[in-house]
């Protein structure tokens, strides 16, 4: 036993050396090659991207002295820059942001990147995925879930690459119980950990591999990973790192008013922007009550889509940085962009989408008052909250939120992603209630509104992080009785059965009420499968060779788009068949 933990602690020390960072943080580096527009450009990307902070520099030596370069990631332009006098040019993207910098709202590992000259790519390479520079170097590590209930276990998986192009995978566990614990990967079998006094490692290395390591034969980037152990599931998880900005974020909306230019006096503009915690960003721009016709929406100054209205005098364009068929992609940054609403050469609406308006003493206005009861998560059905915004004669603003039903105790108020008070629950004549209130002037027993609410998330949370409201206040009373399920994101891989072959995962997604279900296929022998959920037959999925490889996907939605299935059946719970012939290749009960 002395020798092997001596091995064990010195393949642990091989990995720490070569890179391997903390759970949930990702260092890569990649040269970008030069294409034959420009042969003697040198370029280089460098990350840092983690669950607190994420840092993206590109750096570039050798093109056109101060001249205009645009950098795209995956396709879609991120931002630009300008050399200096010798040529050398730099772009930096952070998050969360940073001042007026570029942020990192997008998931760069496994894009393509590439830096053009008006159009014409003078530098290209891949950012930590198939296709990336020899001397690419990866340390990129994950946190797995424990789905054991009271267990204190942790897992992690991690990726390193090194220089020479030697790459290493090293899957721990640490505080298990004793019994040999199966790694799979994508579905399939990887190899076993065997835990001594609940701490032990499955520790994999491309090359001539000499112990303890074992061969790596795959890129594990990516995939699903599961360990199990006496049949259960205990950890699971996605060897991808949680990364602020990439693939989690804080949650928020905003909303703001354009302004009218008052060539349509009762007509309205306004400007939306939610994050999802899973990073998604939805942004859409509405108008109401203007006269039919075709509208175009320029963002920065270029020509974003159409607002086509019907007699209804109402139209809505969506743009998302997901894979929504009906809406469009998300390739610009909304804060501070300039918005105009036009019909050839007459502006209706202009503005800036600047959140900033929502922060500071709210200046006086007009005598309003405004109640919208918030929108409850579940958590408790019977609570109830109400959020009351009012500008009185003198143009002061107050602002309160008041909580019923709930109970007792301490409960955090958060608007915009921002904690603004504590709220107190206590019981009142049999009836346990809170309130908070705010006031634009300094008053005894009141907390100072130097913010505005409007347009913004606002989440009531317990003392154990549950968020018992979620609400964009302004967007009407949520529904009375019927609270909105909080969101929830799950994607795993499909546990593959003796004989097949490929891989398959599924991804669930449940926000705003609306819920999606999505089935891909990999490296499959291309044909139709067979999918069933719970046991009933819910279509089937076709695979077929894309881009050099065979693949298949199906997607249900609540609210489908053009090409999408309706789901209109449970899918939690619930086990996922893919079969062929009446042969199981895939299946797994969706958690």
């Amino acid at each position: 036993m002395a020798k092997t933990q001596s091995l064990l602690k010195l393949a642990l020390v091989a990995i720490a050396l070569h890179g391997t960072c903390h759970a949930d943080q990702c260092n890569v580096r990649t040269t970008l090659r030069a294409t034959p527009a420009d042969t003697d450009a040198k370029g280089s990307v460098s990350g840092a991207l983690a669950n607190g902070r994420s840092v993206l520099l590109l750096s570039t030596t050798k093109l056109n002295p101060n001249s205009p370069y645009q950098v795209l990631i995956g396709g879609v332009e991120e931002g630009s820059f300008i050399t200096n006098s010798a040529g050398t040019g730099t772009l930096v993207f952070y998050a969360p942001r940073l001042s007026s910098r570029p942020t990192v709202d997008f998931d760069p590992r496994g894009q393509s990147i590439e830096v053009a000259d008006n159009g014409t790519v003078v530098l290209e390479g891949v950012f930590s995925g198939r296709g990336e520079a020899t001397s690419s170097t990866v340390a990129d590590a994950t946190a797995l879930t424990n789905t054991l209930t009271g267990s204190r276990a942790r897992a992690a998986a991690s990726f390193t690459r090194t220089l020479t192009g030697l790459t290493y995978f090293n899957v721990g566990v640490t505080g298990v119980t004793a019994g040999d614990i199966t790694v799979q990967l994508d579905g399939r079998d990887l190899g076993t950990i065997r835990p001594i006094n609940g701490n032990g490692s499955l520790l994999m290395r491309s090359g001539t591999p000499v112990r303890p390591w074992q061969p790596l034969t795959e890129d594990p980037r990516g995939k699903g990973i599961d360990l199990i152990q006496a049949g259960s599931v205990i950890f699971t998880g996605m060897v991808k790192a949680k990364a602020l900005g990439a693939n989690v974020d804080k949650p928020q909306a905003i909303s703001l008013s354009l302004e009218s230019t008052g060539e349509d006096p009762d007509a309205s503009a306004k400007a939306k922007l939610r994050v999802a915690a899973n990073a998604r960003r939805d942004f859409s721009i509405e108008v109401e009550d203007i006269d039919p016709g075709s509208y175009d929406l320029l963002i920065n100054n270029e020509i974003k889509g159409q607002l086509v209205v019907t007699v209804s005098g109402e139209a809505e364009l969506e743009f998302t940085n997901g894979d929504d068929q009906g809406k469009l992609p998300l390739d610009f940054d909304p804060i501070n962009a300039a918005i105009t609403i036009q019909q050839g050469a007459t502006v209706f609406f202009t503005g800036t989408f600047n959140p900033a308006v929502l922060n500071g003493v709210p200046p006086p206005e007009p005598r309003s008052d405004k109640r919208e009861d918030l929108t409850s998560t579940g958590f408790d059905p019977d609570a109830a909250a109400e959020g009351r915004y009012e500008v009185d004669s003198n143009g002061r603003h107050r602002f309160s939120i008041e909580i019923e039903d709930v109970a007792a105790g301490l409960y955090t108020l958060k608007v915009g992603g921002v904690v603004r008070a504590a709220i107190r629950a206590v019981s009142i004549a049999g009836t346990v209630e809170g309130e908070v209130e705010f006031r634009s002037i300094v008053e005894p027993g009141k907390v100072l509104l130097n913010f505005d609410p409007r347009g913004q998330l606002i989440e009531i949370v317990d003392v154990t992080g549950n968020v018992l409201f979620s609400h964009t206040f302004g967007d009407g009373s949520g529904t009375i009785g019927q609270p909105v399920l909080p969101p929830k994101s799950s994607e795993m891989a499909l546990f593959a059965q003796p004989g097949s072959s490929g891989s398959a995962s599924v991804r669930y997604r449940r926000d705003k009420g609306q819920e999606q279900l999505k089935l891909k296929l990999r490296s499959v022998p291309a044909g139709t499968y067979d999918l069933s959920v719970g046991g009933t037959p819910r279509g089937t999925i076709t695979a077929v060779i894309s881009g050099g490889e065979t693949e298949g996907e199906v997607e249900f939605e609540t609210a489908p788009d053009a090409g999408d299935l309706l789901l209109n059946f449970p899918v939690l719970g619930q086990e996922i068949l893919i079969s062929q012939s009446g042969t199981a290749w895939f299946r797994r009960t969706l958690q």
